[in-house]
């Protein structure tokens, strides 16, 4: 989006480099700040949730759907991919805590798409 925004006018003026900046902050760290309030939301959300696999599961895939529909396609247009990577860092790094420990190998497999170890 950036290099069409700077494809599309003359880049030379000083108006066109602010806006291009402005875009690129907007689009960089407005991600990055959606993706971190989701992960705030929805970690608050978890404490709640006690041992039920589904709806743990469902929250989080809700979310990241919902995180990037909301960066990328409404009037606030940020970068969708950064707010979902945000999102996907913070789950791991600080809400595998947060997860019920009976469902978490649950968890674990639905989200690395991997087939549930058989028994031999």
């Amino acid at each position: 989006m950036i290099f069409t925004a700077m494809m599309k006018g003359a880049v030379g003026s000083l108006a066109k480099r602010e806006e291009i900046a402005e875009l690129f902050f907007r689009l960089s760290l407005g991600g990055v700040a959606l993706g971190l309030a989701f992960s705030f939301a929805v970690s608050i959300w978890l404490k709640r949730l006690v041992n039920e696999a589904l709806l743990e599961t469902l929250l989080t895939v809700i979310t990241t759907y919902l995180l990037f529909f909301t960066a990328d396609a409404t009037q606030r247009h940020c970068s969708g991919a950064l707010g979902t990577v945000t999102f996907g860092f913070y789950m791991s790094a600080y809400c595998k805590t947060l997860l019920s420990p009976l469902i978490e190998r649950t968890f674990h497999d639905f989200w690395t798409l991997s087939r549930p170890a058989s028994n031999p």
